[in-house]
Formats: structure tokens, sequence, C-alpha cells
């Protein structure tokens, strides 16, 4: 769910309807110094977390998806999970080799970066927050992505993230990453087929250690895959708006096995009892998933200490992703001088 996976269908999701809505959002960031392009004072951003947490409860904010009818209900258990994604790729970009990428300039908001592959469907998470950054014009888009991602763990029965505003907005789309840093190429994003050793390839560039990346794997402990978007399908666990260690518990006990066949029709199952989507693993009859960078932090020993620690131990695990989803969400950006809000 919060993974970049790979999307096996053309690259064709507009962000925004166009460059009409594009264009909104280059002239809502225009001014160029960055004390003008945060605009964060005077945003109350208590009452900008109680309308995200509504948000989060409204069953007709929905979550489009082609997968089934389940795919386009509204709610925490559709809405929330997917500003967790929408704010773990706005930050996954990030490279500590250089500063670049990250949550600054919340460039995810502008094409082509919104049009990369991980990305496809964010457009309808950035659609529904609009309303909430119309309501609170001070607070930069950078900012509302974060806090948006932060209030919707904590709306799932996840711990607290902090949160400290003070990001600016990069002013306009298209931008190449040797002109601004905060944009980036495509491909930094875990893909979720691949294995332990891209797993830390793209982790260690972000400066996470083994611990903190399987920390922050249990963010799939909410939301589902759909086929529209990466390719695969379906749920980790029970309950996809319930944030738990289940994740972790479920990896270790139940048994997974490669899916060869699905039982309702999909955009890579025309026809039901086939499966011709992307290498997964089900449990479950079919009814639990898990993608291949999931099984390898079972199979991979360094990893495999961290999962077995966080199944047992929930409060651990909760301590543990509080620090490295925060450490996530602010890497590359100047807040030492912000105040948790």
């Amino acid at each position: 769910m919060v993974f970049a996976r790979r999307r096996l269908l053309p690259r064709a999701v507009a962000a925004f309807g166009g460059g009409a809505a594009l264009a909104s959002f280059a002239a809502s960031g225009a001014l160029a110094s960055r004390t003008a392009e945060c605009k964060t004072e005077g945003t109350p951003w208590s009452k900008v977390k109680e309308d995200l947490a509504a948000l989060y409860e409204d069953e007709d904010a929905l979550n489009p998806s082609v997968d089934a009818a389940d795919g386009a209900k509204g709610g925490g258990g559709y809405v929330a999970p997917m500003m967790v994604r929408l704010a773990w790729h706005s930050a996954g970009s990030f490279s500590a080799k250089d500063g670049s990428g990250g949550t600054e300039g919340g460039t995810i908001r502008f094409e082509p970066e919104i049009n990369h592959g991980g990305n496809a469907g964010l457009c309808h998470a950035l659609k529904l927050l609009e309303p909430i950054k119309s309501k609170y014009p001070a607070a930069s888009w950078a900012d509302l992505i974060v806090c948006a991602g932060a209030v919707a763990i904590e709306s799932m029965g996840g711990p607290v993230i902090g949160f400290r505003p003070g990001r600016s907005d990069a002013p306009k789309p298209n931008v190449a990453p040797a002109s601004d840093k905060r944009f980036t190429p495509d491909d930094r994003l875990p893909d979720g087929a691949l294995g332990a050793a891209h797993l830390r390839d793209v982790f260690y560039r972000m400066g996470f250690d083994d611990r903190e990346i399987v920390a922050l794997s249990g963010a799939h402990a909410v939301g589902r895959c759909h086929t529209d978007r990466s390719g695969f399908w379906g749920p980790w666990k029970y309950g996809e708006n319930a944030f738990s260690n289940e994740y972790y518990t479920f990896l270790l006990e139940k048994t997974w096995t490669p899916k060869t066949t699905h039982g309702a029709p999909s955009a890579h199952c025309p026809v039901a009892g086939s499966w011709k989507g992307p290498m997964q693993y089900e449990a479950d009859g079919g009814a639990l998933m898990m993608l291949p960078t999931d099984v390898a932090l079972i199979k991979d020993a360094a990893f495999k200490k961290h999962v077995e620690a966080y199944a047992a131990d929930e409060e651990l695990f909760f301590r543990d992703f509080a620090a490295a989803f925060l450490k996530l969400l602010e890497n590359g950006c100047d807040l030492s001088k912000e105040a948790f809000v």
C-alpha cells in the first residue's frame, strides 16, 4: 500500500485532470523565497488535523479503483491508508547523498512526479486535500501532505507521529533536478517486486538502517494493493484500517505461496480463476497478500530478527515506527527551528 509497486499499465494517470489544474497549483506556489513560499505562520494546525480526521471518516470521500466495488468506498478504511501512501511517496524520493528529493517542495503534486509508476492513483488523494488547502491557504502543500499522513496513522489507531510545519512549496512543475533538487527522477521508490538487496539500496540511500527498514515496512498494516495502480491485488491483513503489528505476526505465522489464481475479475484477471498480474504471495485462500519485498523480510536473517521483535511487542513497533516515519517525513527539510504542533 505504501511502497512503490511496479505498475504494469500505461502511465496515463493525469494529475488533477490535466494542465489547467496543474497551472492552478503552480500559481498557488509562485513566490520564490522560502518565507513567501511556505507561508505557514498563522495556520491553525489543530483545526487542520480535525478536518483531516473528519475526511477519513467521511463515507462520501472516495478512493476510486477499478478492482472491485470495495475499492471505491469511502471512510477510514480506504482514504486514510491512501494518505499514508501519499506522504510516504512524497518523502521516499529523498537521497542523503546530495540532499535531493523528500517532502520539501511538495513536488509530488506536479507532473512528471505524480505520474511516476509508483505514484499511480495518488492524484485521488491530492484531489481530496484540495478543499482543506483552500480553507487554510497559509499552509504549504508540502506541509499539508505530511500532516495528512501523520493524522492518518493516528486515526487508524497507530502511534502519534510528530509533525512540525515549515516546508516550502516548489513554485512550478517540470523543473529539472539539476535546477531545483526538490524535483527528482523516477524509480527512487521501493519496487515491491524485488528483494532484500533492493530494499537496502533504496533505504540506505535515504539514511535508514535494517531496523528502520523493517519498521517502515509495517505501514503495510493498513490499506491494500490495487491492480490499476501497482498491478498487485489485495490487503496485507484483515481490518485494513487498523494500524497494528499483525503485519509481522502474519508474515511469520501464515504460509505464503505464489499467487496463481484469482477469484474475481480485475485488470490483470479478466477471467475469474486466472492471475496474470505480477508475482505476489497469498495466504488464507487468496484473502491476504504479501509482496516479494514483504517476504524478503523473513527470508533475510538480518531483517527477520526485527520482524520477530515487532511481532512479539507492538509497543516496540509503534515506538520505532513513529521515530522512523518522522525521520522519513523530515529528511531533507530544515525544520530545526520549528516547533511541533
